[in-house]
């Protein structure tokens, strides 16, 4: 587009672009915000649990924060979240003490399908992944107790299908799926504090998902 006396104009810049510039228009190097990633998200996290467990925050702030910090992108986000807590969000790498830390995932994962047709998975500490497909079909996954620090992954892809997970009480379970006219359902009775392991979920949903369920 060609402006007065057929210099080329500038388009206008949008808002993105204005958070993307270095300097300002006072000359000044504007700060650019820093995006998150796994590490930082799973060291809010823990924040967030220790923070209930020591009664900073009631339920429902503390699962409201849990979901705002899975969507966090950047790390000023993750710090408001923390803020008020006493303690600034931690940027050490290092690793959590073995209590607190998730047991890292070991050994193939267990891998099954249904297509139109049903089975039943069982989760054990010996097998604690499973990659799992459902066609017009599905599957029911029992995790069994894994005590603090525990964790498992669940990778639940379906089409036309879905999922009842079962965990036991105490489990926190974290949601990282996608899906497109389907979703992950979560019982409110199966939020639990961690302090019987945690369970991630992931895959992708079409017209179907996966229901976490308590098991009774």
């Amino acid at each position: 587009m060609l402006g007065v006396g057929g210099n080329r104009s500038r388009p206008p810049l949008s808002a993105g672009t204005t958070a993307r510039r270095l300097v300002g228009v006072n000359g000044e190097v504007e700060k650019q915000r820093v995006r998150a990633g796994t590490i930082e998200r799973d060291g809010v996290l823990e924040q967030l649990q220790a923070a209930f467990v020591d009664g900073k925050l009631d339920r429902e702030e503390y699962d409201e924060r849990q979901a705002l910090c899975l969507k966090s992108k950047y790390l000023d986000e993750l710090d408001a979240l923390v803020a008020d807590l006493g303690t600034p969000r931690s940027t050490s790498l290092a690793e959590p003490p073995a209590a607190s830390m998730p047991t890292a995932v070991v050994g193939e994962p267990t891998k099954t399908f249904a297509i139109m047709s049903g089975r039943e998975i069982s989760v054990t500490a010996d097998r604690p992944a499973v990659e799992s497909l459902a066609f017009v079909g599905g599957a029911e996954v029992h995790v069994a107790a894994m005590g603090p620090g525990g964790q498992v992954e669940l990778s639940l892809s379906s089409i036309l299908g879905g999922y009842n997970v079962y965990v036991p009480a105490g489990v926190r379970v974290v949601d990282e799926s996608s899906s497109f006219l389907g979703g992950v359902a979560i019982d409110k009775k199966t939020r639990g504090d961690g302090s019987n392991g945690t369970v991630v979920i992931r895959g992708f949903n079409f017209m179907g998902g996966v229901n976490v369920r308590l098991e009774v």
